[in-house]
């Protein structure tokens, strides 16, 4: 590369951005290049002349681990909904559907803690900050059930609310 080395590039890109899948091709062997190299989070450091097989092996896990972080950031209540929780946004219909502030919080609440029910109080001490009416959680509640796909929030009486979601 003219202007920048291999590393240099990566300890750029790494500055922006630390969960672009990074793979190194090089024929040097040298251990303090080798070692820099690791630092900076590859997904494989491969020493030259590089089989296809190996190739196809690293695109493989490069694959896997996009999977998974897209699965962490995408709460899917069925095949094609879904909530990102690094944009905050809802998709339904594969639109984007808008929120309020309110209706964000609690759908956030709801899908950090999916594996149980959030009890009222907890609602009210994070999505509110004071006291909250029985009214207005059940406002809340109808309002974000329209934008919802169906039986996504479940009431569990006297208790709270639970998200169901494609796990």
């Amino acid at each position: 590369m003219p202007i920048l080395n291999g590393l240099d590039l990566i300890e750029k890109i790494r500055k922006k951005d630390k969960e672009t899948q990074i793979i190194i091709a090089s024929a040097l062997t040298n251990t303090e290049y080798f070692l820099k190299a690791v630092e900076l989070n590859l997904v494989k450091y491969l020493l030259k002349p590089v089989s296809l097989v190996e190739i196809k092996k690293v695109l493989a896990t490069c694959v896997e681990n996009l999977e998974y972080r897209s699965e962490k950031l995408n709460k899917y209540f069925n095949g094609k909904d879904y909530y990102n929780l690094k944009e905050r946004r809802l998709y339904v219909n594969n639109e984007f559907t808008k929120l309020d502030y309110h209706e964000r919080e609690f759908l956030e609440l709801l899908l950090r803690n999916h594996h149980r029910v959030v009890p009222y109080a907890e609602m009210e001490k994070q999505i509110w900050k004071k006291k909250m009416s029985s009214a207005a959680v059940r406002s809340l509640v109808r309002n974000l059930r329209k934008k919802l796909p169906a039986c996504v929030i479940e009431n569990i009486s006297k208790i709270g609310y639970k998200v169901i979601i494609n796990s």
